[in-house]
């Protein structure tokens, strides 16, 4: 079972949507205006779910002059739960998948590591994301670029060949501190990782795609 299909049977695809980028980006509070408009829709067809979520304690708001902005309410007992399982399909792997599907035949894994995977990402964190194959970066960019304009986040893209990343895996400072840190896999699994690497990655915060 794809991943994106547990939140669909939990989630309206607009209350996907809004949980997505309210929970994901769960400091920054957004009034109803600019989801609309990021989403390509009126303010109003986003108002009766915006309430329900709010009534039930997944969202918070506040008022500035007329406009009242929403924001994800982390001391709501589910929080954790519900960002995690956001993470994981509709609200960061699924888009990094979606846009990286065109050269998955090129690559073997990609990874989110850092702040994002950790979760301890603040409003203006970006989005670092490992990525093992033989496709290059300039193919590789502007699809994360799109996916960047999505999430509301930029994406920062560290490439690696399989033997590049096998070399650097024992001597390399900075991709030993990858790997020994969690992970959110879009492509590939941790099993792939140790295969190039020859060690277990850690396994805190690890998504294994379907």
């Amino acid at each position: 079972m794809r991943k994106s299909s547990i939140a669909n049977a939990l989630f309206s695809r607009t209350q996907q949507q809004l949980l997505s980028a309210l929970l994901v980006n769960s400091r920054q509070p957004v009034y109803a205006a600019e989801l609309a408009r990021q989403f390509r829709v009126r303010a109003s067809t986003l108002q009766r779910d915006l309430r329900k979520l709010t009534q039930a304690g997944i969202l918070k708001t506040s008022r500035s002059g007329n406009r009242t902005y929403f924001q994800a309410n982390e001391v709501c007992p589910v929080f954790p739960e519900l960002r995690s399982l956001l993470i994981k399909t509709s609200g960061l792997v699924d888009v990094l998948q979606g846009e990286l599907a065109p050269l998955a035949a090129k690559l073997t894994v990609a990874a989110v590591y850092g702040s994002m995977a950790s979760g301890t990402e603040t409003s203006g964190s970006d989005i670092d994301l490992l990525v093992v194959g033989s496709a290059k970066m300039m193919d590789l960019v502007p699809m994360l670029e799109r996916a960047g304009g999505q999430l509301g986040r930029q994406i920062n893209p560290t490439l690696y060949t399989a033997r590049e990343l096998s070399q650097k895996a024992h001597g390399s400072h900075f991709v030993q501190s990858v790997l020994g840190k969690p992970l959110l896999f879009v492509l590939g699994s941790d099993r792939d990782l140790e295969a190039i690497t020859g060690r277990k990655p850690h396994h805190g915060g690890a998504s294994q795609p379907s």
